[in-house]
């Protein structure tokens, strides 16, 4: 199956940078699949070498092959299952594992393990055809190109997020899911721990997020028209002192929202690497942010359902570490 990527150059592009180079921090595909021989790489219109320096400006192409269904291997990961009927299916994705194969992810993935639950025919049931508009490679945002390599899934985590995820088990199960998170009538709560105590007891965080223009996986607080609408809505549930629980629920589905809107209002997620939640207060500590609740409703009846995810050990042990005790939430 084909691939494709495009971007235009930031205007603060030095001009020297490889255009392979440029492509690998821009888009996340690996440097070896970008080499590889039966990838094609565009600049102005124009096919050239993978040693071409690229320009402010510059409109990148990037044409690439990943593996085709029959390669993803059946792999037997347990999957913690919450909720299971003859179309869709709820599980508690444990942090640290990728939702779907890609570039530098391909095995060891959610939908390697429901390859080998569900067997071959779990693959074919999609046929690799589009259901709507791809929402983009977005992680907590709908998935709504049910193409072979994750068939399935209706939307994503990232890789150290936890908790719950709906996949569908057909195709027109897939489509009715996906229409509710394309139109933003799912809905979706999350947990989380930031640092510091966080001053008000509530509050709604409206902004555009953009990718960032140094690291191109990065998202950022846009104060223009650049980017995508994003709305997030907290609560505080408990403070400690050297951080504070939240409950969060997102009304749109970013790629990194929750993490680039706690680290904008100053009280970034703990264990964040990436925007600025790992500091010598919490040596260690990995991602403190898990999908809590998903509320739908289910394709056979339109019943609405509200499956969520056992709190995780490690959030419970760093409230224990920070003098406190863990609340309902």
């Amino acid at each position: 199956m084909c691939h494709v990527f495009e971007s235009i150059v930031p205007d603060d592009a030095d001009g020297k940078q490889r255009v392979d180079a440029y492509l690998a921090a821009a888009s996340g595909v690996s440097r070896s699949i970008i080499g590889d021989a039966s990838s094609r790489i565009m600049v102005n219109g124009r096919e050239v070498k993978r040693s071409k320096a690229i320009a402010p400006g510059d409109a990148v192409i990037l044409y690439w092959q990943e593996n085709p269904p029959g390669n993803i291997e059946p792999q037997d990961i347990p999957l913690d299952i919450l909720y299971e009927d003859d179309d869709i299916l709820f599980i508690d994705k444990p942090q640290g594992i990728v939702v779907h194969p890609g570039a530098g992810n391909p095995d060891g993935t959610v939908v390697n393990a429901l390859v080998f639950r569900y067997g071959p025919d779990f693959i074919r049931a999609y046929g690799g055809q589009d259901e709507h508009e791809d929402a983009g490679d977005e992680t907590d945002e709908a998935v709504d190109r049910t193409d072979f390599l994750r068939p399935g899934i209706v939307h994503r985590l990232d890789k150290d997020t936890s908790g719950v995820m709906v996949i569908a088990r057909t195709r027109l199960a897939h489509g009715y899911m996906a229409r509710q998170f394309s139109e933003h009538t799912a809905v979706k709560h999350y947990i989380a721990l930031v640092e510091g105590s966080m001053k008000d007891d509530e509050g709604v965080i409206i902004t555009n997020l953009a990718r960032d223009r140094n690291d191109r996986k990065k998202f950022r607080v846009s104060t223009g028209k650049e980017g995508k609408r994003a709305e997030t809505r907290w609560r505080v549930v408990a403070r400690y002192g050297v951080c504070t629980l939240l409950r969060i629920r997102i009304m749109t589905g970013r790629t990194h929202q929750i993490r680039v809107h706690m680290a904008h209002l100053g009280h970034p997620v703990v264990g964040d690497g990436v925007y600025g939640g790992r500091r010598k207060s919490f040596p260690g500590v990995t991602l403190m942010l898990h999908a809590r609740l998903l509320d739908v409703s289910r394709p056979s009846d339109g019943r609405h359902l509200k499956i969520s995810a056992p709190v995780p050990q490690r959030f419970i042990e760093l409230v224990h570490e920070a003098g406190g005790s863990f609340p309902q939430v």
